[in-house]
């Protein structure tokens, strides 16, 4: 894994195509830690905005839960003891993680909602991509390892699906205390 990961960051920051440099630069300029918050709270508000008011707070506590469990998780994974107790990066990357579910709730539940034409939802779902994989060049050139950025996608695809299905079995049971409360 670690020739995998020198191997990618010397291309990305000696081989890079101008176009992708472009989306690196975008990403540089999303990946940092206010500018995700910020944006989980313009989604959140948003959802809650156009009725999901469930939603939007099922999404702000899977994101606020994400901050622990990783801090967690990198505490297990990445502690030495080199000159004393330190803990490196977070494993998961956290801001790639975040991203990971900004992108999942507004293509599952905010864009298919607002574009109903199918090129449109092509082209804007591909420009998407292509931001998504800028912000992992620009974490690359910060000097993160590729290894913790698909372990960020990973994580967060199975945080995506872990929450998703926690959401729909709750939302049953609110279902069922909701029509009985209905018929008292």
């Amino acid at each position: 894994m670690l020739l995998l990961d020198d191997l990618s960051s010397v291309v990305t920051q000696e081989y890079t195509p101008r176009i992708l440099m472009l989306f690196s630069t975008i990403g540089g300029l999303l990946a940092h830690y206010p500018v995700a918050i910020i944006m989980t709270l313009l989604v959140a508000s948003f959802l809650y905005l156009v009725r999901f008011q469930v939603a939007a707070m099922w999404f702000l506590l899977m994101q606020g839960l994400l901050l622990p469990i990783v801090m967690l998780l990198t505490v297990i994974i990445n502690v030495h003891w080199d000159n004393g107790l330190q803990i490196g990066d977070t494993i998961p990357n956290l801001l790639v993680t975040w991203w990971f579910e900004i992108f999942s709730v507004f293509f599952t539940l905010i864009f298919p909602k607002m574009v109903r034409s199918q090129s449109a939802q092509y082209i804007v779902m591909g420009v998407m991509f292509l931001i998504w994989i800028g912000i992992l060049l620009a974490q690359l050139q910060r000097g993160i390892a590729l290894s913790t950025l698909i372990g960020a996608m990973l994580f967060g695809y199975f945080w995506w699906q872990l929450s998703q299905q926690l959401y729909l079995k709750l939302a049953k049971k609110g279902q069922i205390i909701f029509s009985l409360g209905g018929r008292l």
